[in-house]
């Protein structure tokens, strides 16, 4: 089994999703993560990074984050949609819930809805188990 490496969409945070792909082809990387950020994100969105990736062969390694926190909106599932339109093969997890139970129940509801779309949802916690 080959490995893909990916330029992480941490690296560059101001960059808008698109030119993530532009810049990783430019660069010879044949992956990269896309930052979503659901408060900005909108079909067009989806379309322009689809467009980029189908137009430069890189991969849509991951998309990130979904990001779980009391109070406060997800955006898992536009998050996830957008990450089978795209083809994401990936979409990083983590959580600002203060209950164990409370993540592990978000973390199962984003799996049961990625998992028609064959998407793997990887989760990072430091919360204490």
């Amino acid at each position: 089994m080959s490995r893909l490496l990916s330029l992480a969409a941490g690296v560059h945070p101001t960059l808008p999703p698109a030119d993530m792909v532009t810049a990783a082809a430019g660069a010879g990387w044949p992956a990269c993560g896309i930052w979503f950020d659901g408060a900005t994100w909108t079909s067009a969105t989806t379309k322009e990074v689809k467009k980029r990736l189908d137009d430069t062969g890189v991969v849509a390694l991951d998309m990130e984050p979904i990001i779980p926190a009391d109070g406060a909106d997800d955006y898992a599932e536009q998050l996830i949609e957008a990450a089978a339109e795209v083809g994401a093969r990936f979409i990083l997890f983590t959580s600002r819930k203060k209950d164990l139970q409370a993540n592990i129940d978000r973390y199962a509801q984003a799996c049961d809805f990625a998992a028609p779309h064959g998407i793997t949802i990887v989760c990072a916690t430091a919360n204490k188990v």
